[in-house]
């Protein structure tokens, strides 16, 4: 990359820097028991792995048939957190499939506080190598820094969520197709632990003709599954089915309910504006079906490896019917991929940076419930996909509906 680039990518940072060091503000005032002081109220750091870090001490404590019971669940993490947490956890609930409770075992045998360190920290790490591996040392040291000061990177810390991981496996997944197709596979088998997550995987990899990779992945989260049954039994799979299908009706909202309120998917934008569940639904359907043509297109292309996983890490987003701010760690990704691209071949104006850096700083204007800009969500996505396809040519190749730049 020349000096020009070089000076356009600092101005690029100079703009998203102070939006950045905010959301990381929010995460110190927190942690110091300053929470809302600055930005929304959090309640406390890592309320997220509470549940997942209650969740592992309820199988190693011998209580693995409440794990899903979502009244024992707030009863136990708030008596156990009461000293951590400003105020009792309402509705948590732990919703994750079997096999993502087998990988937080080894956490909840350690303190609670060195298990959230820990796994941010590997998590990071594990991120960070894999953006090495797949884009070199130039792009990596731009990446990196592009991602630890996005808005989702700081509220997935804040949280203690799990999306970093989940970047890295469609990092390793998609970055290194051609190059390590069987790591390929391995890693986006591995996605079944957050399953909205891996909806348009098999889209892509049908696309792309990758057999090969689609075997890996489905025989390695069927080794997940089996394995998860082994230790847990067969019923406890049938108590997470049981969440969806037969949700409780004794509590005044599910974890699952309670947690869509507060989304950003397509779904809850619809529902806020006003539409029933059965049509709030139907749009989210949309959306999905939507994101996967788009992928299935881009996948079948010749287009360059980098800006098809961009394209795909931000459909995922507007795919999954559950969406979070720390999720939005995919869309930064995106942004930050193309942006790079795009200065290092001078192949744009400045107007083109404008969908890139709004989706970085979605975050920021979510959630919807909270923020009313954040309506705008979904609609968003949608339009940074659009755009990265109208920038690779594909909507003029494929369609004709727009012209090339």
């Amino acid at each position: 990359m020349n000096g020009a680039a070089r000076q356009r990518l600092w101005v690029a940072g100079a703009i998203a820097l102070p939006f950045g060091l905010y959301g990381w503000a929010i995460l110190i005032a927190t942690a110091i028991g300053h929470d809302g002081t600055i930005g929304p109220h959090y309640n406390a750091l890592g309320t997220d792995w509470a549940i997942f870090y209650t969740a592992a001490r309820g199988f190693l404590e011998g209580n693995l048939t409440h794990v899903y019971d979502q009244v024992w669940l707030r009863d136990t993490l708030n008596a156990a957190f009461a000293h951590w947490l400003e105020a009792p956890m309402a509705y948590p609930a732990f919703d994750y499939p079997p096999p993502f409770l087998l990988l937080l075992l080894p956490f909840g045998a350690m303190p609670f506080v060195a298990s959230y360190l820990s796994a941010q920290v590997a998590s990071a790490a594990g991120l960070g190598a894999s953006l090495r591996a797949a884009f070199g040392r130039e792009r990596f040291w731009f990446l990196a820094l592009a991602l630890l000061l996005s808005p989702a990177a700081s509220n997935n810390v804040l949280s203690g969520q799990d999306m970093l991981f989940v970047c890295m496996l469609y990092v390793i997944g998609f970055a290194l197709l051609d190059k390590r197709p069987l790591w390929a596979g391995i890693a986006l088998g591995f996605l079944c632990l957050k399953p909205q997550y891996g909806l348009l995987v098999p889209v892509a990899l049908i696309a792309a003709r990758q057999g090969r990779v689609f075997a890996v992945a489905a025989a390695t989260a069927a080794l997940l599954s089996l394995a998860s049954a082994a230790v847990f039994g067969i019923g406890f799979w049938q108590s997470w089915i049981a969440l969806f299908v037969h949700p409780r009706h004794d509590v005044a909202y599910t974890g699952v309910d309670w947690g869509r309120m507060w989304d950003e998917s397509a779904y809850t934008c619809a529902a806020l504006l006003g539409a029933s569940k059965a049509f709030a639904n139907a749009v989210q359907t949309a959306a999905t079906l939507s994101a996967a043509a788009l992928v299935y297109v881009t996948y079948g292309s010749q287009a360059d490896p980098t800006r098809k996983l961009c394209i795909l890490l931000a459909a995922a987003v507007v795919a999954s019917p559950h969406v979070s701010p720390y999720d939005m760690i995919l869309l930064a990704s995106a942004a930050s991929l193309y942006l790079w691209d795009a200065v290092a071949q001078q192949a744009y104006r400045p107007l083109h940076l404008v969908l890139p850096l709004a989706v970085w700083l979605l975050p920021l204007f979510n959630p919807p419930r909270a923020v009313l800009l954040g309506l705008a969500t979904p609609l968003l996505i949608f339009a940074f996909v659009l755009f990265l396809m109208q920038r690779t040519q594909l909507l003029r190749l494929r369609f004709g509906l727009l012209r090339a730049a």
